[in-house]
């Protein structure tokens, strides 16, 4: 590239890039060049200043007006310049820094206080949304080049391979959040196939970039994430017209993002101009979700409370009447053996009359028979001795007979 006039001495060149794995700038100066070496895997040795993105002293004669760029990134290529005084350029680097470290914070809060409820509700949710952000707050730390400068500044692997990671697995447990925050196995079991498909889409992408492809790993990767977007965006506005409430705040968060995303995304192509905005619209994007997705799992929470106290009540109120029943029941059970018990007694007590009357029948029965007895035998003696009276009753005519013949004889 050519300048057009003399910079002066406090002037430099920064591109707005913090993903570039190595940039150097030539200035011709006659036959020979002057070079100003810039690589994020040695920040502190090659560069003067210390940051992620590549700042260059510009030449201050008029005849070294032709300088040279050149550039390699593991990413996909985007070279917005920035020419300013150096002060400018710090200042400009101390805000992208504080804009940062505000999302950050965001980030960070909602992980720790996300976090302690996970452990004190024991809502999956809980654990997938942390995670989930965490992934988030890690892939925005790597596409703005702060991963390379404070989290892994001397790791070359780490530093080639963490932006494609990071939007992996960021979108990876994106997708299990959003099945079970929506419970969509069983509000919309149909896109469970299509969001786990795309779960795959994602592994592929983490290989080829582990492959050494990391340009085409990338360009996977945003398709995929774009529509992992649109079909959770779909997906929640499906549920949430089948009447579950806690769709709508999944909707709206998600619609940020997804904006940031298709800003984002539209810059890297060129479609859209750099800028603060553009350049950092997935930030924003993403912060506003992630206090969104808090907010709907708070109203998830809150909903299932009121819903386990709607239950309790109504617990409570079905207890109350089965108490009731029962002691109904009670009662006319208990009026119940009084009668039953009633009737057992006077059926006892004409059992007991029967009985009495039984006894005193077979005692009649027992002096019946026992006279009866009697008489026979009564009947048998006197027979007996009616035999031997007749006997001589019925020879007492004959025998006065007899005895007036002999007396007639002995008168004679």
């Amino acid at each position: 590239m050519e300048l057009y006039k003399s910079a002066s001495p406090s002037e430099a060149l920064k591109i707005f890039n913090g993903t570039l794995s190595e940039a150097n700038l030539y200035i011709k100066r006659g036959s020979e060049y002057e070079l100003q070496r810039f690589n994020n895997e040695e920040i502190d040795a090659t560069s003067s200043y210390t940051t992620q993105f590549p700042i260059f002293d510009l030449p201050v004669s008029a005849k070294d007006s032709v300088v040279y760029l050149q550039v390699r990134s593991h990413n996909v290529l985007d070279l917005p310049f920035y020419l300013n005084d150096k002060n400018r350029i710090m200042k400009s680097i101390g805000f992208d820094f504080l804009y940062f470290g505000i999302y950050a914070g965001i980030i960070l809060v909602m992980f720790l206080y996300n976090s302690f409820l996970y452990f004190s509700v024991k809502d999956k949710n809980y654990l997938y949304y942390v995670i989930y952000i965490l992934m988030v707050g890690l892939a925005q730390a790597c596409l703005k080049g702060y991963s390379t400068l404070f989290l892994w500044p001397n790791n070359e692997w780490l530093i080639r391979q963490s932006v494609n990671l990071s939007i992996a697995m960021s979108g990876i447990f994106a997708i299990p959040f959003v099945v079970n925050f929506l419970n969509i196995r069983r509000n919309a079991p149909k896109f469970l196939y299509v969001l786990f498909s795309l779960v795959i889409v994602y592994v592929v992408g983490i290989f080829i970039s582990i492959g050494g492809n990391y340009i085409v790993a990338q360009q996977v990767l945003q398709i995929n994430a774009s529509l992992v977007s649109v079909t959770i965006l779909v997906c929640g506005g499906y549920v949430f017209s089948q009447g579950y409430r806690p769709a709508v705040f999944l909707i709206v968060s998600w619609f940020f993002f997804l904006s940031g995303v298709m800003i984002y995304i539209l810059k890297d192509v060129g479609i859209l101009s750099f800028n603060i905005f553009t350049n950092n619209s997935i930030l924003i994007g993403s912060g506003l979700e992630a206090a969104l997705l808090s907010f709907a799992l708070a109203d998830k929470i809150n909903t299932y409370k009121k819903e386990k106290e709607e239950s309790q009540t109504q617990a409570l109120l079905i207890s109350k009447e089965n108490e009731k029943l029962i002691r109904e029941q009670n009662i006319v059970l208990e009026q119940r053996v009084e009668e039953r018990t009633h009737a057992l007694k006077e059926t006892n007590e004409s059992l007991q009359m029967t009985l009495d009357h039984l006894k005193e029948t077979q005692a009649q029965l027992v002096e019946a028979e026992k006279m009866a007895s009697l008489g026979q035998l009564t009947a048998g003696v006197a027979h007996e001795i009616n035999n031997p009276i007749n006997f001589v009753t019925s020879n007492v005519a004959p025998l006065k007979r007899d005895i007036q013949i002999v007396w007639n004889a002995m008168d004679v």
